[in-house]
Parts: structure tokens; sequence; C-alpha cells
């Protein structure tokens, strides 16, 4: 429905969740429609923007100049805001800070200047005095900034931003370079090119031409594939995007070819089909609520739903306080009231998966409970090293929670966590607080794992508490994945609602338990 109204991009934030435990939006089929809707109202725009320049190039002879200074200006202003929403920076009064990314990606202001290069290129003379040599130069190098982008983009990639000038930039430059050869071509009557050469640039030709009905067929293509058949490999993708090139040319010849290439006429044929390609999709759209609430109300979706959603502690923002004795602790707690003990409950987002199991096990003891987690996080008093970057907050965390806990020690201490991710995953090391040494390698980081948690325990009980440790989550990964790597770790959100009313528990496909999961406890 928001891709018929050219308004996805406004559409889809507002319906995919965000946070540490949310549902990738590699799962949303219509995911690519956003760029569209930005497309589009950049086209209700346009015709408006063309008669400004035009109203104010009659009065003045330097029309082309007028129109330059107009889009160059407009493009400043979009880039700016761009990348100071892209990096937090408030630029927009009352934007919430959680809220400036996504606008910085979805928003018609913030992406607008990557159009308006376009028409910038567009309307730039071609040089007759640019040597070929220098336009192959231009050529290279906007091509290199293309592949560039292309092997150096993840998904840990601050984007748009600073970023998103490699390949607006490289591919202007490319084209602008592209567009100088063929005309010093033209001018100089070259003669054919090599036989070799001819037939790779019809293959390219041919495959650019396509490229618009390919974009709207490969995403779905993709998305249903691997929320389908989550456990497949890389080859999943490649086939269902090579797939999606047969949908892709019949869409091509027999609906965008056919409404190009046909005459435009006053009359109501057009109106119509436009209406019509509004109306069916809002149709289908209601259709398909009744097709998902069957698929969602399934007895297998609807236990497999639960088991996903969110526990208590993300509910009560639990893993966002400062330590144990923050303020906002009343808000994870249970039964205060006239206890005679308490049960703390700390650690990772592991921890957090046990929030309601302690919560029901001390209800009717007579014994409070509290939990108080951080996300990614080990209980343990480590400077801990993620990707490169020390994570003081996490060990700030830890340090002020153990004070806490020493100058009012509970009944019960129970520590849950990561032992695999922490001493295993090769984007984390640790600072030894001994040494001040760098740790990297695994077993070391065990050892130091295994020595800190060893004093964390021995402090916790001279204070006079219990210490309970609780063993880490199970973790499903791919069967023969490399040790050491995150990505074969399996979450049950990577199955779709469709593959799991399907396919049941087999959604996930072969996997085994890692047997390094307990290496330390």
């Amino acid at each position: 429905a928001g891709a018929a109204l050219f308004s996805a991009n406004f559409v889809i934030p507002l319906l995919t969740p965000t946070g540490y435990f949310a549902t990738a939006t590699e799962l949303n089929p219509l995911l690519h429609t956003w760029s569209l809707s930005v497309e589009e109202q950049f086209y209700f725009v346009v015709p408006a923007l063309l008669l400004l320049c035009w109203s104010i190039a009659v009065r003045r002879p330097a029309a082309r100049r007028w129109l330059w200074t107009l889009l160059a200006a407009g493009a400043a202003v979009s880039l700016a805001l761009c990348i100071g929403l892209t990096f937090d920076i408030d630029m927009v009064p009352g934007l919430p800070v959680g809220l400036r990314q996504p606008v910085a990606f979805f928003s018609p202001l913030t992406r607008a200047w990557e159009f308006l290069a376009g028409m910038v290129l567009v309307t730039l003379p071609v040089p007759g005095r640019l040597s070929p040599l220098a336009a192959r130069v231009l050529r290279a190098t906007g091509v290199g900034l293309v592949l560039l982008a292309y092997g150096c983009f993840s998904d840990a990639t601050v984007f748009p931003g600073v970023a998103a000038l490699l390949p607006v930039v490289g591919t202007a430059l490319a084209i602008y370079a592209g567009s100088v050869l063929s005309s010093r071509e033209a001018v100089d009557g070259q003669g054919p090119s090599p036989r070799w050469i001819a037939t790779a640039s019809a293959a390219f030709v041919w495959l650019g031409a396509l490229s618009y009905s390919w974009y709207l067929w490969h995403w779905p293509a993709i998305v249903y594939a691997r929320a389908f058949e989550p456990s497949a490999g890389r080859w999943l993708v490649v086939l269902a995007a090579a797939a999606s090139l047969l949908p892709a040319v019949a869409s091509y010849r027999y609906v965008e070819q056919r409404f190009r290439t046909r005459p435009v006429t006053p009359s109501r044929g057009p109106v119509l089909a436009a209406a019509l390609c509004i109306v069916l999709p809002l149709v289908a759209s209601a259709c398909t609520v009744r097709v998902r609430s069957s698929v969602l109300d399934s007895a297998t979706v609807a236990r497999y739903s639960a088991a996903a959603a969110p526990h208590v502690g993300d509910e009560n923002g639990c893993a966002n306080l400062t330590s144990v004795g923050a303020i906002g602790v009343e808000r994870c707690t249970w039964h205060a009231a006239g206890s005679r003990g308490s049960v703390v409950l700390v650690g990772d987002s592991n921890a957090g998966q046990f929030a309601e199991a302690f919560r029901d096990a001390t209800a009717g003891t007579g014994l409070s409970f509290t939990l108080t987690n951080k996300n990614a996080c080990p209980f343990v008093p480590v400077r801990l090293v993620r990707s490169g970057t020390v994570v003081d907050d996490c060990f700030a965390f830890v340090t002020r929670s153990l004070r806490e806990l020493e100058a009012n020690p509970p009944t019960v201490v129970a520590i849950a966590g990561s032992t695999y991710g922490y001493n295993t995953w090769t984007e984390y090391q640790m600072i030894d607080p001994k040494s001040g040494k760098l740790v990297t390698e695994p077993s070391a980081r065990r050892r130091l794992f295994e020595r800190e948690l060893g004093a964390t325990i021995a402090r916790l009980r001279r204070a006079g508490s219990r210490v309970l440790v609780v063993n880490q989550s199970p973790q499903v990964v791919r069967s023969g994945a490399a040790v050491g790597r995150r990505t074969p770790v399996y979450r049950l959100s990577d199955c779709s609602p469709l593959a799991i009313w399907i396919r049941g528990p087999q959604c996930l496909g072969a996997s085994s338990f890692p047997t390094t999961a307990s290496v330390i406890l």
C-alpha cells in the first residue's frame, strides 16, 4: 500500500522494529520499494523546480548558469542535512536522536542531492577540449570509486552520510567521461570496435535497459528464497537473483516498453491505467491481511512467535540502566514489598533470556527479584574491545554494579552470560586489567575470562551473597561452520512465518550446537 501511494519510505520505518533483538529488515520482501517512493516524490518536485528555473532564466541571459546555481545550492543543503543526521547531529529541531539516522536514510530531502547530481550531470556541456586520455582516466576513476564502495561497504558502514559520496560521485564521473568519449568518437568518425568489445557492450546495454525491471523483481525473489531456506548458503541468493531475470524480462517487454512507446493522447485511458495501478495494490494489501492472520494464528507460528517475543526485561528497559543501583531499577524489580531477601540477575542479553524464569521462581517465596543486564557485555571486570573499539560503558557498568552489590549484598547474585561469543568470535578482544595488555588469542582470552569471573564470584561471596552462575543459552550454528566467526549463528527470527507455517521446526535446516559453548563453566 505504501509503494502504491509513493510513501513506502515513510511506511517501512514505522513498521520495521529496531533494536538489539529486532527481526532483520532483510526479511521484508518489499524493502526496496522505499527508493522507488523517494524517486516518485522527486518527480513531483522536479517540474516545479524546472518551472522556477525557467521563470528566472527567461529574464536573464545566463539561463544555464542560473539552473546550475539552483541545483548546486539545493544539492549542498541536502547533502549537509544527510551527513549531519547520519551522524546524529541535531540539525532538525525536535527530531529525537533515535530517528535521525532513519530520516537521513529514508527522507527525500536527505537523498535529493543524489538526484540533483544527476540533473547537474545532464545539464553540463560536453567539453571539446578534454582529451580522450583524460576522459579515460576520469572514467576509470569513477568506476574505481564504485568498485571501492562495492568492496568496502558492509553492515558496519555508516550510511548514507559521507559514504554515499563514493558511489554517487563515481557513477557521475563514469557517465560524464563516457559521454565525452562517445561524442569524440562520433566527431572523429572512428571505425567499429572489435567484435568481442561490441558483443560485450551490447550485453551490458541489454542488461542496463533491463535493470529497472530486474530491480523490481530481484529483491522479493531473494527474500522469499532466504526466508524459506535460511540454512542455504550464498548460492541460493545468486540463484534467486538469476531466476528473477525471467519475470524481469517479461515485465520489461510487456509492461514497461508497452507504456513507454505507447503514444499519450488526451483520453481517459492513461488516467484509468494510473488509477488501477494504485487501486489494485491497495485491494491486494487489504486481502493479504486475512491471509496473514491465518498464517500467524496457526499453532506452530503462534508458538514460535511467543518464543521470539521480547522478554520482560527488554520491555521494561532493564538493559538500559547504568548499574544495578541506578535510577529506574524499580521497573526491573518484582515482589519487593515485605521481602525477606533478594535475588539479583546480572549479565548480558543471556540474562534477559531468563527474566521470566527467575521472576516466576521467586514469586511467593518472600524474595524480591531484580534484573539488570547490559546487552553484549559480560559481567566480568575486563575492558572489552569490540571490532577495534574499547567498550568503556560496559566496563563502567560492571565495576559500578560490583561496588553496589558489595555495599548492599543481596541474598543471591545470579550471573548469566555468553562465554562462547566473547572467547571465540574474532570481533572481540580483551584488555587485561592487571597488565593493561591487549589479549587477542582465544585460549588466552578464555584464561583471562575465567580468572576475572572467579575473582568476581569471590568478591560477591565475601560480601555475603550466594552466587549462581548460569550457563549461556544454546546457540544454533550451521554444520561445519568455521569457529571464530559470528555469521554462522542462527536466530529464530531468521525463519519467516511462512517458512515456519510450512516447515515447522525444520525451517532452520540441518544444524548443530557448538561443542565449545560451555568452555568456561
